[in-house]
């Protein structure tokens, strides 16, 4: 296999809310994912914490195990009625304990916020200066908010 398609082959699984139910799914990229869940969603999607990037095989398993976990509380697809943290528990639980998976990084929402206002106080910081330092700025916050693609973390 070569080192292209080994990179395809990772995804990370995720963490989703809308502030009422939680979603758990699995994805290359978390951000695009998130965009195309948004659209269909009336409320705004939030993520919460995403497992990866792992083989896209050992995601399917994770995936599949805190689907099982949480069945009782499904209310369709890939959404649950269910607490927060009960999520985030049978998920760390099975991540590492059940399914054996090795993540290269856990991605809380809390890092994604600081990174996405991090990005912001940036661009504001060089809207004055010159276009080859806003480039640069832009490129070091693309380089920051890469943690949930897949493809940009194994680069």
């Amino acid at each position: 296999m070569n080192q292209g398609s080994f990179r395809c082959d990772r995804q990370f699984v995720y963490i989703l809310t809308d502030g009422t139910s939680v979603k758990v799914g699995r994805a290359k990229n978390i951000l695009s994912r998130i965009k195309v869940i948004q659209c269909g969603c009336p409320r705004q999607i939030k993520p919460v914490c995403g497992f990866g990037p792992i083989d896209r095989r050992d995601a399917a398993s994770f995936e599949t195990e805190l689907h099982r976990a949480m069945k009782s509380r499904r209310i369709g697809g890939e959404w649950f009625d269910c607490p927060l943290e009960s999520v985030l528990a049978a998920a760390f639980l099975r991540a590492f304990w059940f399914c054996g998976i090795t993540c290269e990084r856990v991605i809380f929402a809390n890092e994604y916020a600081e990174l996405v206002r991090l990005a912001y106080s940036r661009e504001l910081a060089c809207r004055n200066k010159s276009h080859d330092d806003h480039d640069l700025k832009v490129d070091e916050c693309k380089r920051l908010l890469s943690c949930f693609d897949s493809h940009a973390v194994l680069s």
